[in-house]
C-alpha cells in the first residue's frame, strides 16, 4: 500500500519535474532558432529563475532585459507557449532555494519610538511548486514581523490542493480576482484579463493575497475552484464601518501598533470551462466582516475568439447592485491591435468589506490602440468615467541596436510627461529619465550598471532627485474633530543607492547594496508662519545570501 502511494505521488509531480527539464537549457534553444540574443537569453533565464514559470504570453513583454523585438519573437516561439500552459496547470518548476536577508536602517525614526532595533532580517526557503515559507522582520519591528507559506498536496485523482498563500484570477475581475504586476502593461492585451485557476505565491507584507485552503479538479467537461480566505487583515475604523485597510506590515509606532486586528472569511467558488476558440463560466463568493452582516456576489464570464478579434465579458449581481464588464480587441493588421473595454461597477461591491481594491461605483469607457513597427512602437489609452478624461500616449524609439528612447504622456489629474533613454550592451547599461509634473514639480535619475566579465559581480549605481513645487494641502487637526487647516508645502530630495551582485557559481548568489535619502522640506501653517526642515536623512543598508540547487 505504501510503494501504492508513493507511485500515485510521483505520477502526480512527475508533470512539475518534466516542466523543470525542459526549462534546463531552452535559454540555449532560443540563441541557436534565432528567437533571442545571447544577453537576452541570459536575462530571461535570470527573470525565470526569480518569477517561475510565465502566467500569460504577453508577460514576455515585461521580462527585464529582452528588446520589443525579442518579446514579440518569444510570444510566437511554441515553447513559451508550452510554459505558459504550464504556468497555469502548475505552480512553477521545481526547485530548492534558501535566501537570508540583513537590513540595518539608519535614521529611520526617533529611537524612542521604536518597537525594535533598527535592524531587520529575513529568511525565505521553498521548493517551488511543493512548498514555500517566509519570515520577515522589517527595521524598528520587534519579534517576527511577517509569517507567510504555502504547501501544495500531491494531486490525486485530479484534486490539486494548495494550503496557504495564493492567488485566484478568474474573469473580468467582478468575481473572484487577485491583482498583479502585469495588470497595467502598456499593451493592448491589458485590456482584457485572463481567466486561472489557482496559484500558489510566496507573499510580501503589502501584496494582497489570500490566505487559508484553495482546491481545483476537473468537473462536468471543466474544471471546478474553491478558494476560502481566513486571512487577517488590519483596518481603521470610522462609525464602525472600514474606510482604511493596510498591507505594509509595519507596526513600530504607537499609531502603527493601534490599529484594529480583524479575519474577515470569504469564501469563492468557481467552474470553468473552455476549448480553442470560445470559453465560459460561473463563479460566486460570500463572506462577512466582524461587526458587519454577510455578503454576497454572483457572476457568469466568458469569451469568444472570431478571426481577427477577441471578444470578452462578465456580469455580476450582489444587494449592492449590478456590474458588468464587455471588451474586445481587434487584429487590423500584423502591427496594429485596437482595443475597447466598457465597465460598471456597483456603488457598494461586497469586495469593499474584505480589502479589496474596488472602484467606487459609475461607468467607465477604455479605448485606445497598439502598434509595433521595426524602429518605432506606439501606444496610446483613453478612459472616460462620464465627468474626467483620462489619457496616455507612449512612443518608443529604437535609435539603434541595444538603444531606445521613450517618451509619455499621460493627463489623469495633472499632466505628466516622462523621457527615458536607456542602453543595453553586453558588458555595460544606462538608464536615465526625466519626469515634469503640472503643478507638482519635476524628477529625474540616472541608473549605470556594469559587468566586466561573466565570472565577476555585477555593479549597479543610481542617483535620483524631485522637486516638490509649492502646493496647498488642507488636513484635520483631529481624527474626529472638525477643525481643518491649510497649510502650503514645498519640498527637494535626492537618492543614492549601489547594488553590487555576485553569483559565483550555480548554486551562489550573494548581493549587497546600500541607499540613502536626503530631503529639505520647507512647510507655512497658518498660525504658526513658516517651518524648515533641512538635512533630514535616511538610509539603509542590505546584505543578501541565496542558494539554489
Amino acid at each position: 500500500m505504501a510503494m501504492l502511494k508513493c507511485a500515485k505521488w510521483l505520477l502526480a509531480c512527475w508533470p512539475v519535474l518534466c516542466s523543470a527539464q525542459v526549462w534546463e537549457g531552452a535559454a540555449g534553444r532560443f540563441v541557436e532558432s534565432g528567437t533571442l540574443s545571447v544577453e537576452e537569453a541570459a536575462a530571461l533565464e535570470d527573470y525565470l529563475a526569480s518569477s517561475g514559470l510565465p502566467v500569460s504570453i504577453e508577460e514576455a513583454a515585461a521580462v527585464p532585459g529582452l528588446s520589443p523585438e525579442g518579446a514579440q519573437r518569444l510570444m510566437a516561439d511554441p515553447i513559451w507557449s508550452r510554459w505558459v500552459q504550464s504556468g497555469q496547470d502548475l505552480p512553477a518548476r521545481s526547485r530548492l532555494r534558501l535566501t537570508w536577508d540583513l537590513r540595518r536602517s539608519l535614521g529611520l525614526l526617533p529611537a524612542d519610538s521604536l518597537a525594535g532595533g533598527p535592524l531587520g532580517w529575513g529568511v525565505r526557503a521553498q521548493r517551488s511548486g511543493h512548498w514555500a515559507l517566509r519570515c520577515d522582520r522589517g527595521p524598528g519591528e520587534s519579534g517576527i514581523d511577517h509569517v507567510a507559506g504555502f504547501v501544495v498536496a500531491p494531486t490525486l485523482r485530479g484534486v490539486r490542493t494548495v494550503w496557504g498563500d495564493h492567488v485566484i484570477r478568474w474573469g473580468q475581475g467582478l468575481v473572484g480576482w487577485s491583482s498583479s504586476a502585469y495588470d497595467g502593461m502598456r499593451s493592448a492585451t491589458s485590456a482584457q484579463r485572463m481567466t486561472q485557476d489557482v496559484r500558489p505565491v510566496l507573499a510580501g507584507d503589502a501584496l494582497p493575497v489570500r490566505r487559508g485552503l484553495a482546491a481545483s479538479a476537473p468537473f462536468s467537461g471543466g474544471r471546478a475552484v474553491v478558494s476560502l480566505d481566513v486571512g487577517g487583515r488590519e483596518v481603521r475604523f470610522e462609525d464602525g464601518v472600514p474606510v482604511t485597510w493596510y498591507r505594509d506590515g509595519q507596526h513600530r509606532t504607537p499609531a502603527e501598533r493601534n490599529r484594529a486586528q480583524i479575519r474577515p472569511v470569504r469564501t469563492a467558488m468557481m467552474w470553468h470551462r473552455s476549448a480553442a476558440d470560445r470559453g465560459g463560466g460561473l463563479a460566486c463568493e460570500w463572506g462577512n466582516v466582524a461587526g458587519l452582516p454577510s455578503a454576497a456576489i454572483v457572476g457568469g464570464h466568458g469569451y469568444r475568439n472570431l478571426a481577427a478579434s477577441r471578444w470578452v465579458g462578465e456580469v455580476a449581481w450582489s444587494k449592492g447592485g449590478l456590474s458588468w464588464v464587455l471588451g474586445s480587441i481587434w487584429t487590423w493588421s500584423p502591427e496594429l491591435d485596437a482595443f475597447l473595454r466598457w465597465e460598471r461597477h456597483a456603488p457598494h461591491h461586497p469586495g469593499s468589506n474584505w480589502g479589496d481594491v474596488r472602484p467606487s461605483g459609475g461607468a467607465m469607457w477604455t479605448w485606445g490602440w497598439e502598434r509595433r513597427g521595426k524602429r518605432m512602437d506606439q501606444f496610446a489609452r483613453w478612459e472616460w468615467d462620464g465627468l474626467d478624461l483620462k489619457s496616455e500616449v507612449q512612443t518608443q524609439f529604437e535609435l539603434r541596436r541595444k538603444e531606445r528612447l521613450t517618451i509619455r504622456w499621460q493627463r489623469t489629474d495633472d499632466h505628466r510627461c516622462l523621457v527615458e533613454y536607456r542602453r543595453d550592451q553586453h558588458q555595460w547599461g544606462v538608464r536615465c529619465w526625466g519626469q515634469i509634473i503640472q503643478r507638482h514639480g519635476t524628477a529625474g535619475g540616472l541608473h549605470w550598471t556594469w559587468q566586466p566579465a561573466p565570472d565577476l559581480p555585477t555593479w549597479r549605481v543610481g542617483w535620483s532627485r524631485s522637486d516638490l513645487a509649492p502646493g496647498a494641502l488642507v488636513y484635520r487637526l483631529e481624527p474626529n474633530a472638525q477643525t481643518w487647516q491649510t497649510t502650503t508645502l514645498s519640498g527637494r530630495g535626492q537618492r543614492w543607492w549601489m547594488q553590487v551582485a555576485w553569483k559565483w557559481n550555480r548554486h551562489w548568489k550573494c548581493t549587497g547594496s546600500a541607499s540613502f535619502l536626503h530631503r529639505e522640506d520647507r512647510w507655512s501653517l497658518e498660525d504658526s508662519g513658516p517651518w524648515e526642515w533641512k538635512g533630514a536623512g535616511r538610509g539603509e543598508v542590505r546584505l543578501r545570501l541565496s542558494y539554489a540547487m
